[in-house]
């Protein structure tokens, strides 16, 4: 019960509610007619992957890209 609420939770926080049920694991009246395909599951998991995922080593690369980012361009804006 309580990973299923966190997962559920955190697909909330990123207001993914179109395939969360997919994504679950879960069946549903909605899924007999509207079935995503793996290719469109995967672009919604990532949109909530960073709230999912207990080591921080995901949202670390990520900074880390963006600082490396901001620093080139202040390093091309010096005169």
């Amino acid at each position: 019960m309580g990973y299923g609420k966190f997962f559920d939770t955190n697909l909330s926080r990123v207001r993914l509610q179109k395939n969360k049920q997919a994504l679950m694991g879960h069946k549903s009246l909605q899924r007999l007619y509207d079935k995503p395909d793996d290719e469109e599951l995967l672009e919604e998991y990532v949109k909530a992957v960073d709230l999912l995922t207990i080591n921080d080593e995901n949202r670390l690369k990520a900074k880390v890209a963006t600082l490396e980012e901001d620093k080139d361009r202040m390093i091309q804006e010096l005169p």
